[in-house]
């Protein structure tokens, strides 16, 4: 066998080898997986995914008053469906319908008196115009002439004013006077007084020791202390305002105070003043509750003043307002 045959056969059993090897590795694979084919079916979904987001309108609207009212009617509910034109709530223009009227009626007279002074003025108006500038000659005039004679513009009667101009009793001495003695004075030329400086001494006292000595030293306190802001809540229900005053009720909180307080009372409700988160209250703030004690009053409103610390409730006392605490509005 020649070499050329040997190489040929050679070649061939390499080329065997690898089919085989070939054959054996393609029929050891594994399995090929079976797939389930099915028909799809309308259902609704039972499963969700929670997810962090917000949910903001394609075209939002913001509703506001034109005018400061009260609403007199809900014309819809939370999640009811509504379509444009549908209205959601009726506004109180009694007021504005008054206001209104009442502009009116200024405008024609405005343009009434345009008119007329534009044809020269009213006839009423110039008679008016000439009697009050007579008067005030005549006026002018007769003060003119009493000028010289009027010595003394005017004489008050306090305390010992007339006896003293009357020479019945005599005057303390200048120096008496500047050291603020004169009282003394009074007492040697009118011995009866001693009992009436004597009675009003001691409740001078008593209002010192009791009332302005515990007041002045609080007010103190509270300037070391640092100011403090005021903070004015309000809460409402169908029949009863409730407002919570936060902080110290000082007079820099008198304006803010004025504005809520007129409105608590305007809407004739039950009004509740929680104090239990009120820290201080000056003399001014309390003036302040006395006139809207007064307001509501006269309107017929109840007002209860709830929540005061023992504290405040000292400081209310020491002021003489202690009943505003006990007060039943209503009654």
């Amino acid at each position: 066998m020649d070499r050329r045959l040997r190489n040929r056969i050679l070649i061939f059993l390499v080329l065997a080898g690898i089919v085989v090897f070939a054959l054996v590795r393609l029929t050891g694979r594994q399995p090929v997986a079976k797939i389930n084919a099915v028909t799809p079916a309308r259902e609704n979904v039972t499963s969700s995914i929670s997810s962090n987001g917000k949910v903001e309108p394609i075209t939002p609207f913001v509703v506001r008053a034109q005018l400061d009212t009260f609403v007199e009617k809900i014309s819809a509910v939370e999640g009811q469906q509504v379509k444009k034109g549908h209205p959601l709530l009726e506004l109180n223009v009694k007021d504005a319908e008054a206001q209104l009227a009442d502009a009116r009626s200024k405008l024609l007279r405005a343009e009434y008196d345009l008119r007329a002074a534009k044809a020269g003025g009213r006839s009423d108006e110039a008679a008016k115009t000439e009697g009050a500038l007579a008067n005030a000659v005549a006026q002018r005039d007769r003060m003119q002439r009493n000028h010289d004679a009027l010595q003394i513009a005017v004489r008050a009667h306090l305390g010992a004013a007339i006896n003293f101009a009357a020479g019945s009793v005599s005057r303390a001495p200048s120096v008496i006077q500047k050291l603020g003695l004169e009282w003394l004075w009074r007492i040697k030329e009118e011995p009866h007084l001693w009992r009436r400086y004597w009675d009003d001494g001691r409740v001078l006292l008593r209002l010192l020791w009791t009332h302005v000595f515990p007041l002045a030293i609080r007010a103190r306190s509270r300037q070391l202390q640092g100011p403090k802001h005021l903070t004015i809540a309000d809460a409402q229900t169908h029949d009863t305002i409730t407002l919570s005053l936060s902080g110290a009720a000082t007079d820099h909180s008198i304006d803010k105070a004025i504005d809520i307080f007129r409105y608590a009372v305007a809407a004739k409700k039950k009004i509740r003043i929680n104090l239990s988160d009120t820290r201080f209250i000056d003399a001014r703030f309390l003036g302040l509750f006395l006139m809207l004690r007064k307001q509501a009053k006269k309107r017929g409103v109840d007002l209860k003043f709830i929540g005061a610390s023992p504290h405040l409730q000292t400081l209310f006392d020491l002021n003489g307002a202690g009943f505003l605490l006990t007060l039943d509005q209503s009654a």
